[in-house]
């Protein structure tokens, strides 16, 4: 069958994308496809693969098709990649394939958040590059230009030696010897922001919480039970109703004291929290 002008020489995909072409590789492939594949794989440093055009690599996963109507554009295999590109005129096709990939068992992995400070949670799931695993399969899922109806999502599958469970991240404990608790925020309170940094001999962490009606006060109440149930020990308060400073108190695993202050500003529809400690000067 004769080529369509939309079609382009494989030559032009592979200047862009520096992808070599292995034997039996279509010798054209569409402009649509192609824009996908350049755009989707830029970072991926592949130096040799095979195209397919309208089917996938026999290494694909048959549970990782979308279903219907979404059709198989074509794809790409090289190293420990396979590459599928689809492409959807339904609402959402990006989220609902994400969802989908969750009823076959894919879930996106937590690590464990051992750093401490203002968190979401008590163990505050970090997505790494947004993949989802199961067992040692990873699978990443992106929105891709080209289409010239509906949406393209280019999918990424790869096999890897990494078993899809919760991983410790290098606590930060390890140069900083205090103990640091989750400050998590009160219920039904959301936490939009938070941040956390330091080393040696001292700690800042930061947050913010959208909310109209919990007062500095309360705010400073919830969070300083949170430190003295960890064995800090907090003072009294000094607030003017905006703006709550609040000093603490701890010793680390050095039996070495620090000192800080917890701070609460208020604003119309926000809260703004900071944590700031150190060691004792006299204790270093």
């Amino acid at each position: 069958m004769p080529m369509k002008p939309s079609h382009v020489a494989i030559g032009l995909v592979l200047a862009c994308s520096r992808v070599s072409v292995a034997q039996g590789d279509p010798t054209q492939i569409p402009v649509p496809l192609a824009t996908a594949l350049i755009d989707g794989t830029r970072s991926m440093g592949l130096s040799g693969g095979r195209f397919y055009v309208g089917n996938l690599s026999p290494a694909w996963r048959a549970e990782l098709t979308p279903r219907a109507p979404a059709v198989i554009v074509g794809g790409l295999a090289g190293g420990s990649h396979v590459i599928a590109v689809f492409n959807d005129t339904t609402h959402r096709f990006l989220a609902g394939y994400l969802e989908y990939l969750q009823t076959q068992g894919f879930t996106m992995p937590p690590r464990e958040a051992t750093m401490g400070g203002f968190a979401t949670q008590v163990f505050q799931p970090v997505y790494n590059s947004g993949y989802l695993c199961r067992d040692s399969t990873r699978v990443a899922a992106s929105a891709v230009p080209g289409a010239t109806r509906g949406a393209f999502i280019l999918v990424d599958y790869q096999r890897t030696s990494d078993q899809c469970i919760p991983r410790r991240i290098t606590p930060m404990q390890a140069s900083v010897r205090l103990e640091l608790p989750a400050l998590t925020p009160p219920p039904g309170l959301e936490m939009t922001q938070s941040g956390s940094s330091g080393g040696g001999t001292a700690f800042e962490s930061t947050a913010t919480i959208r909310d109209t009606v919990t007062t500095p006060s309360a705010l400073a109440a919830h969070y300083a039970g949170l430190l003295v149930r960890a064995g800090w020990t907090v003072d009294a308060p000094a607030a003017d109703g905006r703006v709550l400073i609040q000093t603490v108190h701890a010793m680390d695993k050095d039996a070495k004291p620090w000192d800080g202050i917890l701070t609460v500003v208020a604003s119309a529809t926000r809260r703004q929290l900071r944590l700031s400690i150190r060691r004792r000067i006299d204790a270093e």
